[in-house]
């Protein structure tokens, strides 16, 4: 008779090792074809057990340790010897890794066959707007990842997923001496804000400028899935405040006005021949007549009240030109 291949499976799985040499003392009854049984190997270390329909039918020591796995054995003598040595001989258990780029995009083929105890070798690589690959895992959440130099220790068919982490983008700020209180970093899924308007002493914010285009917007959000750095620019236009002049009677005052923050001014109020101040009022407020007043450090709107009256002297004066065309117009 020739050789003859029997097979055994450890827990359904092939798993294999090559050129395995073991003496064993199996009966000539094991080997015969009408006696066919199902083998079993359990090997921890260097301990073999070998199962025989269930029973343990060999328990021995070897120098070199195998792994557990699938094996056919050839007979190297006739079938109805008995046998002093078995040389195993066997193929490594094949798998299908599949890669799942896990809404990214995949770059290679999204499968390929590996071979178990093996390494993985080349991996596919995957890419994705907004996040860095962070590896292939043997599951969507938590899981084990592997490498091209991991061992193959999958027991089945397998799918791959990548793994994300989004990227980090920063935000930088030019408040041009303003203040604001914002966000200075953000990914692709924070929810979607709006810049804080900054604040100047003496300025209206009119908007930003930058990353949002260069005509200044006063209202600028990042929307939730936006990408890169990105950079803004507060722009402020000085405030402008208004010197507003009221008067009764007959004199001459400087021209309301118009002031930037912080600048100085003076308004002059100059009473007209025979007439004087009487009163002088500075935001409501009665002062001792002056000829000019100055605003200095200009923060807010002013208001100047004046009036003058005639004084005594030109009162006298109009008197007595009356009295004059009326003693004309009597003669």
């Amino acid at each position: 008779m020739g050789k003859k291949m029997f097979l055994y499976k450890l827990n359904g799985q092939q798993f294999s090792y090559t050129n395995l040499t073991k003496c064993v003392g199996v009966s000539d009854l094991y080997w015969t074809r009408s006696a066919y049984r199902t083998v079993r190997i359990v090997t921890s270390g260097k301990n073999i057990k070998v199962y025989v329909d269930g029973t343990l039918y060999i328990n021995y020591t070897d120098t070199s340790p195998i792994e557990s796995g699938s094996y056919g054995f050839f007979s190297l003598s006739q079938a109805d010897s008995r046998f002093a040595s078995i040389t195993g001989k066997a193929t490594l258990a094949h798998y299908i890794a599949t890669f799942n780029a896990n809404g990214g995009t995949l770059s290679g083929s999204s499968s390929k066959t590996v071979t178990s105890t093996k390494t993985y070798g080349t991996l596919p690589t995957a890419t994705r707007t907004g996040y860095t690959f962070a590896g292939w895992y043997d599951a969507k959440t938590g899981g084990n990842k592997i490498t091209s130099t991991s061992t193959v220790d999958i027991a089945a068919d397998t799918i791959f997923y990548a793994r994300w982490t989004p990227i980090d983008y920063t935000i930088s700020y030019n408040l041009n001496g303003g203040t604001a209180s914002n966000k200075t970093s953000y990914n692709i899924e924070t929810a979607t804000f709006t810049l804080n308007s900054p604040t100047k002493a003496g300025y209206t914010f009119t908007g930003w400028t930058g990353s949002n285009g260069t005509a200044p917007q006063k209202s600028v959000s990042v929307s939730k899935g936006s990408t890169g750095n990105k950079a803004y620019t507060a722009v402020f236009e000085k405030n402008v405040y208004t010197i507003t002049i009221s008067e009764n009677g007959s004199g001459v005052l400087s021209n309301s006005s118009k002031v930037e923050y912080a600048d100085s001014t003076s308004v002059f109020i100059v009473p007209a021949d025979g007439y004087t101040t009487s009163s002088l009022k500075i935001d409501g407020v009665s002062i001792t007549p002056v000829t000019k007043y100055n605003f200095l450090n200009v923060k807010v709107d002013h208001k100047v009240e004046v009036m003058f009256t005639m004084t005594q002297t030109r009162k006298m004066s109009l008197f007595a030109s009356i009295y004059d065309w009326i003693d004309l117009k009597l003669k």
